[in-house]
This record gives structure tokens, C-alpha cells and sequence, in this order.
């Protein structure tokens, strides 16, 4: 199971993202909004959102989530 973000609007989404990893080159460029992101692994959509959703996070079947832990690892 992997977790998805309720109760919070993304600021971006992408469509046609093969795979988790492929998300991350958007937060990085975007780092200055960038908190978290959440994949949809059966529609292959990122989700980004501004904030990083450690309150707002439930379990899901079909998501991967990432938190942004420090912005030296966008830099990466």
C-alpha cells in the first residue's frame, strides 16, 4: 500500500509518467514550491503539492508518496 494526500489540491500534475522516478526532475526545478509528491501508479500521473502532507497522508492502494526531507537532496 502506498499513501495518497486528502484534504489538499496539488499545484501541478503530470500525465504520461512512466515510472515514480520520473517525477522527481519537475521538483527539483520546482524546488521553491516542491513539498511533496504523489504518483499514480495505475493512471501514471505525478501530483505535486506545496505542502508535504505529513498531515494529511492516508494509506492507499495504487500511490507512491515522496516528502521533500531537505532541499540539499533536490540540488542532487
Amino acid at each position: 500500500l502506498g499513501q495518497r494526500l486528502i484534504d489538499v489540491m496539488p499545484y501541478h500534475s503530470e500525465w504520461r509518467m512512466k515510472t515514480e522516478e520520473d517525477c522527481l526532475p519537475f521538483c527539483a526545478v520546482s524546488s521553491s514550491r516542491c513539498r511533496a509528491i504523489v504518483y499514480d501508479v495505475f493512471q501514471h500521473i505525478c501530483h505535486y503539492f506545496t505542502d508535504d502532507g505529513t498531515e494529511h497522508a492516508i494509506l492507499f492502494h495504487g500511490t507512491v508518496y515522496f516528502r521533500v526531507a531537505s532541499k540539499l537532496c533536490l540540488g542532487k
